[in-house]
């Protein structure tokens, strides 16, 4: 018997066993752990006994015994088979057998992803350390050896970057490589020269992360290619055992909070990692200390986490608890919305309070917010799909703020358990970052915070998702009633103390008051904390703040619409074009330019000072978006498509770069996001009113008067006001930073 101690590095499934990969002192060594994972029916005995017999005729189970579990709703012991499934492709084919006995039956813990299920069960987590006992390869025994709550201890990862050298449709891109400091490049005549190339490098530098750039939607699809037609293999996992990828060209598209959105096909490695930089939105928020975060916390495969959303994280906190109670995760959500009267769903079914901003300037303003606001209620008010509505608690469980429902006070719900310490930790991570003596802690614990805040954001989502497994809409609905509740508390404490009231949204309120004193405003807090039970904090004392006005109801202000100055000197901006997705680099650049000037002023006296320089910027930027010299990539917009390219039935930008895209034979999905120019958005002949980025050359030109519009709309957003004697102001809209077209 050998024993190792290490870190667990990567971990797949494959066949009967688990495939661990294990970073000891003399580098990366796989280890196999037999594994069959488990599948639990409830029903009537007759049923359960024909379909366990049907299964061991196929050789799909290996055994199967009588045991006793936690069902998630009622909370009740019942007793169920339990089957041991062979392995993981006879667990996909009870997939296409199970469902003619869904009703009959109640079935369990039939389809979790196998990885997750294999920790869940072994109690270990990835980059965590760990204590092996094996014979050769084959696991005996393993433990973790620290809790996925400690810090983290990551080893220095052997790295390499790749990215497209070129982004032409019309020729293999290429590549650079980053490697010990050092780029190199591959740029080869065939697939046989690359693939040789590649290989060579793979060799030398045996890397634990491969970082790229497009990876998943352009790179690999590349290399797979080349693969194919060079008839030899690239090795790009450590795991020599797995089959060949296949390539695939199809991810997926899906419709989330009013936007369509893309996932591309997933290349992950075997035995390293593959992040793809652009694809990944969790590196992008977070940084890999934030995917490693998460990853030990959720107990999901690194990749995995890079690779999906924020609410499959807490999904998979979620669950991690059910097999910790030893609770069955039920197969489908099985519990239905209680019947509501047209008057009682008017009454529970509303989301956050929202004040409107007054419109206009006003100096001294504070912006106080709820900290984690919904994961706090959550938290305090034991809110979870199996507390609402209990049979035990009608009477006497506490009551939810309008609805009327009721919440168990017996049980203590799942969902908090889980909330609670991830709410703890985040605190920590955030006085850890303030206290930290260096920029590199800082950054740190800083991405690790971000990270807890996403799971933390989605957690509320996933209360109402429809297909939670661990989801009920009237706990969602609870949950933003004990919001508004809240809010509303919060605005009259601060109203009790003197405070105006300009702007209140979910979570946050906006007091303006003629001297506003930070002590004397933390005391008003502490009575808002003390009443609420939910902590709230200081964002900041603005030393002048601009709330806007709706572009099509000027009189009306616009939520989360604002610009204004910290007494630390810092701009906060939310709602403007700079902050936009699709607004092109340039107009941001400009817009924030003139922003910097503004931000020099101590008060209203001073902004309005400064607007003879910020008109001077702005004329600048004119003239240099004139002179024709603005470099085009500057000027390149990028939209999400909502829908496939072919179903487009107006001639928008988007549609007509689409098809550009796919005239060259690439192929693009609904939830994509596509670059283009805008050359002549006029022009009679469709095709010559925008140019796709990838066929962007050097002697096109840019719709001149579009983008000195798109300027001027960006600078008036900026409206000047005039002082009030209160120290507010209201807007004025023939006095605005926009100079008249040439």
């Amino acid at each position: 018997m050998r024993e190792t101690e290490g870190i667990l590095f990567d971990i797949y499934i494959s066949g009967q066993e688990a495939r661990l990969w294990i970073l000891t002192e003399d580098g990366a060594e796989l280890f196999h752990h037999a594994y069959h994972p488990k599948v639990y029916l409830e029903g009537k005995r007759n049923v359960i006994t024909e379909l366990a017999s049907r299964l061991e005729k196929q050789r799909l189970i290996l055994g199967k015994r009588w045991t006793e579990k936690i069902e998630f709703w009622s909370a009740d012991l019942i007793k169920v088979l339990e089957l041991e499934v062979a392995g993981a492709p006879h667990y996909e084919k009870l997939s296409e057998i199970l469902p003619s006995y869904d009703g009959p039956l109640h079935i369990y813990n039939a389809d979790l992803p196998l990885a997750q299920t294999y920790l869940y069960e072994t109690g270990l987590f990835p980059c965590g350390h760990v204590h092996v006992e094996t014979e050769g390869q084959e696991i005996q025994k393993i433990e973790a050896t620290e809790s996925a709550w400690q810090d983290l201890q990551l080893p220095p990862l052997r790295t390499i970057t790749l990215e497209p050298l070129r982004k032409s449709p019309n020729r293999f891109p290429g590549l650079r490589i980053s490697w010990e400091g050092k780029d190199y490049e591959i740029d080869p005549e065939g697939p046989e020269a690359l693939v040789t190339e590649l290989n060579n490098v793979m060799e030398r530098a045996d890397p634990d992360l491969l970082l790229t750039s497009q990876g998943d939607t352009l790179l690999f699809p590349w290399l797979l290619r080349a693969e194919a037609l060079a008839k030899a293999r690239l090795n790009l996992d450590r795991d020599t055992a797995v089959p060949r990828r296949s390539l695939r060209t199809k991810g997926r598209s899906y419709f989330t909070y009013g936007r369509t959105l893309y996932s591309p096909p997933r290349y992950p490695l075997f035995g390293r990692w593959h992040i793809d930089k652009e694809a990944s939105f969790m590196y992008r928020e977070a940084g890999l200390d934030g995917i490693v975060e998460l990853s030990r916390l959720a107990k999901i495969p690194v990749q995995t986490t890079a690779r999906t959303s924020p609410g499959t994280a807490i999904s998979s906190m979620q669950l991690d608890e059910a097999f910790r109670q030893n609770i069955l995760v039920p197969w489908r959500k099985g519990e239905p919305e209680a019947f509501k009267t047209p008057w009682k769903l008017f009454i529970a079914d509303k989301g956050g309070l929202t004040y409107s901003p007054e419109v206009g300037a006003f100096e001294n303003v504070a912006e106080i917010d709820f900290a984690s606001m919904y994961p706090a209620i959550m938290v305090a008010h034991n809110i979870s799909p199996e507390t609402m509505l209990c049979s035990c608690c009608e009477k006497d469980g506490e009551k939810v703020p309008e609805s009327g429902y009721h919440i168990c006070k017996r049980r203590h719900g799942l969902v908090p358990k889980v909330l609670a310490p991830i709410l703890d930790r985040r605190e920590a991570l955030k006085r850890r970052k303030k206290l930290a003596s260096n920029d590199r802690d800082r950054i740190h614990f800083d991405k690790r915070q971000t990270a807890l805040k996403w799971i933390l954001v989605t957690c509320f989502g996933y209360l109402g998702y429809k297909n939670a497994r661990f989801g009920r809409i009237e706990a969602h609905e609870a949950v933003t009633a004990f919001g508004r509740e809240k809010l509303l508390h919060a605005k009259e404490i601060a109203e009790t103390q003197g405070y105006r009231i300009l702007h209140a949204l979910t979570d946050s309120l906006w007091i303006h008051q003629g001297d506003i004193g930070e002590e004397a405003l933390c005391k008003s807090i502490d009575k808002i904390v003390e009443a609420t039970r939910i902590p709230m904090a200081l964002e900041g004392v603005y030393r002048w703040l601009h709330f806007l006005p709706s572009k099509r109801r000027p009189s009306v202000g616009t939520p989360s619409r604002f610009f204004g100055v910290l007494k630390n000197g810092n701009l906060k901006a939310r709602g403007l074009a700079h902050r936009r997705s699709d607004t092109p680099r340039f107009i941001k650049e400009a817009q924030l330019s003139i922003l910097k000037i503004l931000s020099n002023a101590r008060d209203l006296k001073e902004y309005h000072a400064l607007i003879g320089k910020a008109e001077e910027e702005h004329k600048q930027w004119r003239e240099e978006l004139q002179s024709g010299n603005v470099s085009l990539w500057r000027l390149v917009m990028t939209r999400r498509l909502t829908r496939d390219v072919n179903s487009y039935k107006a001639d928008t930008w988007t549609s007509l770069a689409g098809r550009q895209y796919e005239q060259a034979g690439i192929t693009l999905h609904a939830g994509e996001r596509i670059s283009f120019l805008l050359k002549n958005v006029s022009d009679p002949l469709k095709q010559e009113r925008v140019i796709a980025a990838p066929f962007i050359k050097p002697e096109d030109h840019y719709d001149l008067r579009k983008y000195e519009q798109m300027l001027n709309h960006a600078v008036e957003e900026l409206w000047c006001t005039t002082p009030r004697r209160d120290g507010s102001s209201t807007a004025d809209p023939h006095s605005s930073l926009l100079l008249p077209l040439s």
